[in-house]
């Protein structure tokens, strides 16, 4: 059920991780959008993961990447062209607060008594999708 997690950050799990491997082979925007669609409703762990994932890649595509940006993520992470549609930051912050607020993915950190710590990483993140973007 877990989904081979070892943190609450956004690539602290397999299929999150996994996910942004395939996205960096192939940046395109459909497989962000498909992703964070994954998550509405999600009865899997997983689709969540990989919906974190895509969100972190809108935040950092638009030059707010996270604290503990993984190395193949610096080539989305300041002001990447072309732009996202504005749609896809909507779906991206719409998903981040429908994980944050009930998702199987919630649950989970719930039952490990993590819940603060993964409230406040999505928090971070919904911050950072709502920044301005920078063109560091």
């Amino acid at each position: 059920m877990t989904g081979d997690m070892w943190g609450e950050a956004s690539f602290d799990n397999q299929a999150g991780s996994d996910w942004f491997e395939e996205f960096v082979a192939d940046p395109q925007p459909d497989k962000i959008n498909e992703a964070l669609i994954g998550a509405e409703g999600a009865e899997k762990i997983g689709d969540c993961q990989r919906a974190l994932a895509a969100a972190e890649v809108v935040a950092s595509w638009r030059g707010q990447p996270p604290a503990d940006l993984p190395l193949t993520l610096v080539p989305f992470s300041f002001g990447h062209s072309p732009a996202l549609p504005a749609e896809l930051l909507a779906l991206a912050m719409r998903t981040v607060r429908g994980l944050r607020e009930g998702s199987i993915m919630r649950d989970h950190w719930r039952g490990q008594k993590r819940l603060p710590s993964f409230e406040n990483h999505l928090d971070g993140l919904l911050g950072r999708l709502g920044a301005r973007p920078s063109l560091i």
